[in-house]
């Protein structure tokens, strides 16, 4: 265990270090492609389960001929 004054120096080197984290977290940005990105991901998700839908319904179909 340190003496008072080292244990203050830690403690100040700390607060220091959470104060330059919370600078960088409410500078954090993400990229504006990604909402672009995230958006096209979306509908290609949407599409495959779309596809995937007919598909068995046009399986059921050629079963039923």
């Amino acid at each position: 265990m340190g003496s008072t004054a080292d244990l203050r120096g830690q403690i100040t080197l700390a607060e220091a270090q959470v104060e330059r984290l919370r600078a960088q977290v409410a500078a954090f940005q993400v990229v504006p492609e990604y909402e672009r990105l995230k958006d096209r991901a979306d509908q290609v998700s949407r599409r495959i389960k779309q596809l995937a839908q007919e598909d068995v319904i046009d399986q059921h179909n050629l079963e039923e001929l």
